[in-house]
């Protein structure tokens, strides 16, 4: 009988005791009785001990070989012999024993900061958004679906520089869903709606820490408004709580979520999954080491549904690693998932992280750095605009189409010097539209 035990963060204590068991060595054959044994020659113990990540991370297996020798024809151990061997791991990684641990690991040095642009999902620049784990995994109460989850991080990153300064944002809502039409979802867009009175109906509590005090709190995910009659059609009009988008801009722990990517992902549970292990990306130790009920709560696996870890394993996590593994380059990472029993059932999961090499060298310019835009604009579909100059537009425009306007605005910009202030520009052209056509 052999028994492994951890007595440490870098050792390992192995206790091996015979006791009334049958054992045979090279060429010879004995047998324990309690009280005594007796050797022909000399007693040899190989013991082969395989450590495959169980607590140490070790490139490949950590293999030990302990050959212990007892010379002499007879000896007497009262009841058992125990041989107890100590031996310290140098340079190992002890790795979390749980989840919670797990997102507790020091986060590498990354801005916070939206980047690329999410109405282009063809730019050359990838789209993300960080978003706070406390919104991805602490509490979440509503019916929080897979197109919720999708709509609420696009409609953050389409406002994120208008978070802290504009409270009411309005897009149209044909232009959200051709975004998410490009990527494989529905063509008709009543959905939005039906997804934005979710998020109105969902719930949320985050931890915060503000000058070293630790505070919690509870939002609603977003507030949203539309005409009945044209919902399909009109305008989107929503705003993200205050003290929410304060949480959102200064997070202590956040996920850098690949926008376009994670539109893409197809199955109830692919998105939510995706989300959890972005938690863990960007950590020291890429590992999303997690409890099986844990992980089904943050699933949210249905009670009484699919019990059994074979289904989980069949139906939930090998389709979504599949999407993943399929296009590191898209997802940013690769994933291997390890599975570790207790009584023969699977006890917790691992999730281990491998980040491509397209990721890591984009993560390098994710640093605080003043960015001079060329004049030259050959290129007028590449500016951005915030909500607020669309609202603004609407206000020195009533009546005209500012986004038909905006159509108009580019191409006017071809060739033309680019402008030091595209929302001021954009304003000011449609109030020359406007004053120059009149009141419509």
């Amino acid at each position: 009988m052999f028994s492994v035990f951890l007595c440490s963060a870098r050792a390992i204590t192995l206790c091996a005791a015979s006791k009334g068991e049958k054992f045979r060595t090279k060429g010879e054959k004995f047998r324990t009785k309690g009280e005594k044994f007796r050797t022909k020659g000399e007693l040899k113990i190989t013991l082969l001990i395989t450590v495959k990540g169980e607590k140490f991370r070790t490139k490949g297996e950590l293999k030990i070989t302990l050959l212990i020798t007892v010379k002499g024809e007879k000896f007497r151990t009262k009841g058992e012999l125990k041989i107890t061997l100590l031996i310290t791991v140098k340079g190992a990684k002890p790795l979390p024993k749980t989840a919670r641990t797990a997102l507790e690991q020091a986060a590498l040095p990354l801005e916070v900061h939206a980047s690329g642009d999410p109405w282009q999902p063809s730019g050359d620049e990838v789209a993300t958004v960080p978003l706070p784990n406390d919104v991805i995994i602490t509490k979440v109460e509503g019916d929080y679906t897979e197109r919720d989850r999708k709509l609420w991080a696009f409609l953050v990153a389409a406002v994120w520089d208008d978070l802290l300064t504009t409270r009411i944002h309005e897009i149209k809502v044909s232009k959200i869903n051709a975004i998410f039409e490009q990527l494989g979802g529905e063509k008709t867009a009543s959905w939005i709606w039906e997804s934005a009175k979710h998020l109105s109906k969902t719930h949320v509590e985050y931890e915060l820490n503000e000058d070293g005090r630790r505070l919690v709190g509870v939002s609603n995910l977003l507030n949203a408004q539309t005409h009945k009659n044209i919902r399909a059609t009109g305008f989107l009009r929503f705003d993200i709580p205050p003290l929410l988008c304060e949480v959102i801009r200064n997070p202590c722990r956040f996920s850098r979520l690949r926008i376009h990517f994670m539109i893409g992902l197809s199955g109830k549970y692919a998105v939510t999954l995706y989300m959890l292990l972005e938690s863990v990306a960007n950590r020291q130790t890429p590992v999303l080491d997690v409890e099986l009920n844990q992980l089904r709560q943050w699933l949210k696996i249905p009670e009484g549904k699919l019990n059994r870890w074979v289904d989980i394993k069949r139906f939930i996590l090998e389709p979504s690693l599949k999407q993943i593994n399929e296009n590191p380059d898209a997802a940013g990472f690769s994933v291997v998932m390890d599975i570790f029993k207790e009584s023969r059932a699977v006890d917790r999961v691992r999730f281990t992280l491998t980040k491509t090499a397209g990721r890591l060298a984009d993560e390098k310019v994710l640093k605080p750095q003043a960015v001079e835009q060329p004049k030259a604009a050959d290129n007028s579909s590449t500016l951005q605009l915030p909500t607020s100059a669309y609202e603004q537009a609407k206000k020195v425009a009533p009546g005209l189409d500012v986004y038909y306007l905006e159509t108009e605005w580019r191409n006017w910009l071809i060739n033309k010097p680019r402008p030091n202030n595209p929302a001021g520009s954009f304003i000011g052209f449609c109030r020359s539209k406007y004053q120059g056509k009149g009141r419509p």
